[in-house]
């Protein structure tokens, strides 16, 4: 009879090979085997998925025309749409019609400056200050100047600017050598007066008011 080979080194070999496999099926237990098909699937599910968004790419590159990044429609016709139902109704701005008549010019010499103002900040000469100013054309001994302005307080200055320099010129003095005169015509001694003084309510759709030029220096003709 033939005798297998038993050396030593063949049982060891036997021996680590029976082991290894009773431990694999030791701790390849039931529940192991559930979740290694369950991460089988889950890798499955994840991969379809990724297949499946990459075959939906083109057809919303074809669609970015009519439809923009977060799914809103931006076609031409809903945009006007939106805007002819959205658009407010614009509100004209409110303006009276302010007549001021001027009279009492001296001489038919330069230009007849006019300045408004809505505060006593720079009242009465600082037209960079001034709401608005301005220099008008005039002939004879009086003149019309008619402006559009927002309703509200006004204080107005009139001048007879003889040389068109858009100042009140004065001598060494300090007198003004050249025709002026305010809203409500005050008594004007050694100063301009204030700008409460000067100042009239200006509503619509209009208001008048008349301005008597004084001359402190020189005649009147």
């Amino acid at each position: 009879m033939h005798l297998p080979n038993t050396s030593p080194n063949t049982s060891k070999t036997l021996h680590t090979q029976r082991l290894h496999l009773f431990n694999d099926k030791l701790f390849t237990t039931p529940k192991a085997a559930t979740m290694t098909h369950h991460s089988r699937t889950i890798r499955i599910g994840l991969f379809l998925a990724v297949l499946l968004f990459l075959t939906q790419i083109p057809a919303a590159f074809a669609q970015q025309d009519s439809v923009g990044r977060y799914g809103i429609h931006t076609g031409p016709s809903l945009i006007a749409t939106a805007s002819r139902q959205a658009a407010p109704t614009a509100t004209p701005a409110t303006t009276c019609t302010l007549v001021i008549h001027i009279d009492g010019f001296r001489n038919q010499k330069g230009d007849a400056g006019v300045s408004l103002f809505t505060s006593a900040d720079g009242w009465p000469e600082d037209n960079n200050k001034a709401f608005l100013h301005g220099p008008h054309p005039f002939s004879g001994t009086s003149t019309t100047v008619t402006l559009q302005v927002p309703p509200g307080r006004y204080a107005i200055a009139a001048l007879h600017d003889e040389n068109s320099n858009h100042k009140l010129d004065r001598n060494i003095f300090g007198i003004p050598k050249e025709g002026f005169g305010f809203s409500n015509n005050p008594k004007v001694f050694l100063s301009a007066p204030s700008f409460d003084t000067a100042a009239i309510p200006v509503s619509c759709p209009t208001t008048e008011t008349t301005i008597h030029l004084i001359y402190k220096l020189g005649s009147k003709k």
